[in-house]
């Protein structure tokens, strides 16, 4: 009877280690779908994160032989669009493609001077050219050339350059346009997070057909200052803008 009840006992006690286990193997089943299932939606998220973006991330073009003290860059972008009843005229339809080409090159010859120059070619392919308005069309031109100095907590850029301030609400290049902005003159910069930028410049003026000159007579200078706290989050920025004309009006 002893011997009985042992078996009985022991035949109970390893059913009840195979549920058990079985169990176990479902929770791991579950947890691993649960886990593969999260890590998918996570990669989801990341690339919903990365596309589309107001800017997209810089990719540096990579040769074997290019020198390590130069990179080049280069954008292209295409946006189809549609116009209808231009000018309120029926019949007056045009599907039109607006394209864009950036391309650039920055070489580094010291540590402390850095030299940039960027060449620009947009067009509307498709769409006569008596309905190209000024911020869709540069056939070939230069968009960006400047020589900027970084030393300890000092910066001074000079040339033609973007200037983008408060998340382009308030001062930007209007990047969604096909020509997109730029300003010839000079930018200084104190400090780095906590810092405070003083520019002089004129506003490119886009011509289609010509190289692109800044302003007749328009001078826009400003001052912005920028404080960040880590702490508490916040970013407080300052603004003092101010422009003119000289010349005949």
């Amino acid at each position: 009877m002893i011997r009985g009840d042992f078996r009985h006992h022991s035949e109970t006690a390893k059913s009840a280690e195979l549920w058990g286990l079985a169990v176990l193997a479902g929770c791991l089943s579950l947890a691993s779908g649960a886990l593969a299932q999260q890590t998918a939606l996570n990669s989801q998220a990341l690339i919903y994160r990365q596309y589309p973006q107001p800017e997209g991330r810089v990719e540096p073009l990579q040769f074997k032989n290019f020198p390590k003290w130069a990179t080049l860059d280069m954008q292209i972008r295409e946006r189809g669009e549609s116009q209808s009843s231009e000018k309120y005229v029926s019949g007056y339809d045009a599907i039109y493609d607006l394209s864009r080409i950036w391309g650039g090159l920055e070489v580094r010859p010291t540590k402390w001077l850095t030299g940039y120059i960027q060449f620009l070619d947009a067009h509307a392919l498709g769409l006569p050219l008596y309905y190209v308005s000024a911020n869709q069309r540069d056939a070939f031109d230069l968009r960006q050339a400047f020589l900027k100095y970084h030393g300890h907590n000092i910066t001074i850029i000079a040339g033609r350059q973007e200037l983008r301030y408060g998340n382009e609400r308030i001062l930007g290049i209007t990047n969604w346009t096909n020509t997109s902005r730029t300003w010839d003159g000079f930018l200084g910069r104190i400090g780095d997070k906590n810092r405070l930028d003083i520019f002089s410049t004129s506003p490119v003026v886009v011509r289609a057909t010509s190289p692109d000159t800044h302003g007749a007579g328009l001078t826009f200078h400003g001052a912005v200052g920028t404080i960040i706290s880590a702490k508490i989050k916040t970013q407080v920025a300052v603004f003092v803008f101010d422009g003119e004309r000289s010349g005949p009006q």
